[in-house]
This record gives structure tokens, sequence and C-alpha cells, in this order.
């Protein structure tokens, strides 16, 4: 049986990798307008 506290640590986990999707998500359009092949590419 699966505990409340390891379905909050399992969505804790779930949404921090959400953040750093976004984080890195931020930083690649943030490269983006000096590589103009990586935009082609995307």
């Amino acid at each position: 049986m699966i505990k409340d506290m390891e379905i909050k640590w399992l969505i804790a986990r779930l949404e921090g990798i959400g953040k750093k999707l976004e984080d890195l998500d931020d930083e690649m359009e943030a490269i983006l307008p000096l590589r103009p092949e990586l935009h082609e590419a995307a």
C-alpha cells in the first residue's frame, strides 16, 4: 500500500522536474537568438 507521504514525495519530485524543464526552456530561448542554426533545428 502506498502511503500518503510517498504520494506527496512523488508529486513534489514531479513538480521539481517540471520546474527544471521550464528553467532549461528559458535558457534555450535566451541562447536561440545567438545561434540561428539551433533555431532552425528546433
